[in-house]
């Protein structure tokens, strides 16, 4: 599949672990083909339990009601797909679970509620895409909605551009995700008793230590077809995160780090 890719790798931002690929359930689709056009349908409906990654962590989720509508449209050289998917979603998160159990306890329901483990979850997709035999415009929107902690309000996208010289392919792609976990509202009080203090302090280090992402990056590249199913791939990208946050880094010593860094990819992709 990668094979067919001008990059070596995916925009990281739009293609995550906080989406799924499969489920268990039907599906029907229509298509229309025409000459020079053609259009399809597909809605689906069923339910998939499968592992969510979020950072460097793998949480159990359960969704039920998995539904969505996906649409796409071609004239001549011209793509457009747009899909909703909806579902109502449970992660396995014992330790939030019975910490909300103890705000609800001490009467603080607003502080319990907003950690909820399950809920509805909704995510919007659009792409656009041009492409000939000179050049090509590629683009993709991603939006996740949803009420459950661990998902943050999601949108990133991607703007993709190259220009073909057979064999070689020049492209370049900028990516973005900003994701948001909203702001911090606790009405627990502090100094009163050293309980209330333990239940203050743990609501704000669950708030802190949420996965945030946002990230930006640029990357440039060249793609060399050198025989017929072989390809040999070049990538750059300068990837530009923000202080304080992960911003898909694997970080170790986040006091040194300014949260720019680039990467090199090279690889070799054949298919038979």
């Amino acid at each position: 599949m990668g094979y067919s890719y001008p990059w070596i790798s995916l925009p990281q931002q739009v293609y995550n672990g906080y989406l799924f690929d499969s489920y268990e359930g039907v599906s029907a689709s229509y298509e229309l083909v025409s000459s020079n056009f053609s259009a399809s349908i597909e809605a689906f409906y069923g339910v998939l339990n499968d592992d969510l990654t979020i950072g460097d962590r793998t949480i159990a989720a359960d969704i039920k009601k998995f539904q969505g509508l996906i649409f796409s449209v071609q004239h001549n050289n011209f793509k457009l797909r747009m899909s909703t998917h909806k579902g109502n979603v449970s992660v396995d998160l014992p330790d939030l679970n019975q910490f909300a159990r103890f705000l609800t306890q001490a009467s603080y329901l607003r502080e319990a509620e907003s950690l909820e483990t399950s809920g509805k979850v909704e995510v919007n997709q659009l792409s656009v895409n041009y492409d000939d035999l000179d050049y090509f415009i590629k683009s993709e929107f991603v939006q996740i909605k949803s009420p459950i902690l661990v998902f943050p309000e999601t949108f990133s996208y991607y703007l993709s551009a190259g220009y073909i010289i057979s064999p070689l392919t020049f492209h370049a792609t900028y990516a973005s995700n900003t994701a948001d976990y909203g702001k911090l509202n606790s009405s627990i009080p502090s100094g009163l008793a050293p309980q209330i203090d333990a239940l203050a302090q743990g609501y704000t280090s669950i708030f802190e230590s949420l996965d945030r992402v946002d990230l930006d990056s640029l990357s440039v590249g060249v793609r060399w077809d050198f025989r017929p199913g072989m390809a040999f791939k070049a990538d750059i990208t300068h990837l530009r995160g923000k202080s304080g946050q992960r911003s898909f880094f694997a970080i170790t010593q986040p006091a040194d780090f300014d949260y720019r860094a680039n990467l090199l990819l090279v690889a070799l992709e054949w298919v038979f």
